[in-house]
């Protein structure tokens, strides 16, 4: 299926099991769809949808799809979502309700974990990230590969399930995402490109690129454990040292969670390094592609709009109508540690 030549698109969606991860419905035709991705928040759900439907929409769990016809058809799927909420409208008798809908992550948020929970020193991280969520709905939940956590890990009162998942995964720099059929998968950052978009791949970005700059960054770490504190400074030759700015901008991190048998002082000495980059956010409209999530890598090689280089994606918006429109952002990262 080639998404950048002219195509057809048919939105639906179905009524989903979730004990058994599957369709049990007919597919319903909807009169509008749209899918929301970010990965900003610090206890992100990921995707939300809304959706557009000629007759009201029960309480309960639907995935969503687009069945794209070219020179053949292919169903896409754009996601599994528990929808809870809608409004309706009447017009000469006929109505027409949107509703919107949660991520598979939802029920891990709702939930809360038992007081005086912890992370023991020496689990694995990605492995426990991956235990919380499916302790609270049966999404399959993939891990690839591991880290050794260095310490004991409370969760404060009133903590989610999700956002102890979370805290693991960023504890060691991790990703977690949520794939088209709704699975959860917890991995190390991704490096490779999900998508390239250079003069060969120019035809799939719409007219429109804007920018945005933020070099305000951190050049002292406090990382603070009990009674003991371990601060990082940074004195390079760098334009965000305090050398050169005469000014320090400070961070203090009161739950730090070492991983892979570091120290306090080598935590400190981490978070600042990572806390030092500068980034810049570049916003475009693009053809759709299939396998571009938050978090995924974009390689770019467009300078003359300001896309070059090797990107993230932070948020994107998936208009369904003729086709499939993304709105996305993406962060470039500078190290100006030593720059």
């Amino acid at each position: 299926m080639d998404y950048s030549k002219v195509y057809t698109a048919e939105f639906s969606m179905r009524s989903f099991d979730v004990q058994s991860w599957s369709d049990d419905g007919p597919p319903m035709t909807v009169s509008s769809m749209s899918v929301s991705a970010s990965a900003t928040d610090s206890c992100s759900l990921l995707k939300t949808a809304t959706v557009e439907t000629d007759e009201p929409l029960e309480t309960g769990w639907y995935k969503l799809y687009m069945t794209a016809t070219q020179a053949g058809s292919v169903r896409v799927p754009l996601g599994v979502y528990l929808f809870s909420n809608r409004s309706t409208k009447y017009d000469r008798g006929i109505g027409a309700s949107t509703a919107s809908g949660y991520s598979p992550l939802k029920p891990a948020m709702s939930a809360k974990m038992p007081l005086g929970s912890y992370a023991p020193m020496g689990a694995d991280g990605a492995m426990l990230a991956a235990k919380y969520i499916s302790e609270c709905i049966p999404v399959p939940v993939h891990v690839q590969g591991g880290f050794e956590l260095s310490q004991h890990v409370v969760f404060p009162q009133g903590c989610s399930y999700l956002e102890a998942a979370w805290l693991m995964v960023d504890s060691a720099g991790w990703a977690m995402t949520v794939d088209g059929d709704g699975e959860v998968w917890v991995t190390p950052m991704p490096t490779e490109p999900a998508l390239n978009l250079g003069r060969l791949e120019g035809y799939m970005l719409m007219p429109g690129v804007s920018e945005q700059v933020d070099d305000l960054v951190p050049n002292r770490y406090y990382a603070v454990q009990g009674s003991s504190v371990a601060v990082a400074e940074n004195v390079s030759a760098g334009p965000t040292s305090y050398r050169q700015r005469g000014f320090w901008v400070d961070e203090i991190d009161t739950s730090p969670v070492r991983v892979n048998g570091e120290t306090l002082q080598a935590y400190a000495d981490r978070r600042l390094v990572e806390s030092c980059i500068r980034t810049r956010r570049v916003s475009y409209e693009r053809e759709f592609a299939p396998g571009v999530e938050p978090l995924s890598i974009v390689r770019c090689s467009i300078p003359e709009e300001g896309l070059d280089g090797d990107a993230r994606v932070v948020s994107q918006k998936l208009d369904c109508s003729y086709g499939i429109k993304v709105s996305e952002t993406i962060e470039f990262e500078e190290n100006l540690w030593l720059s």
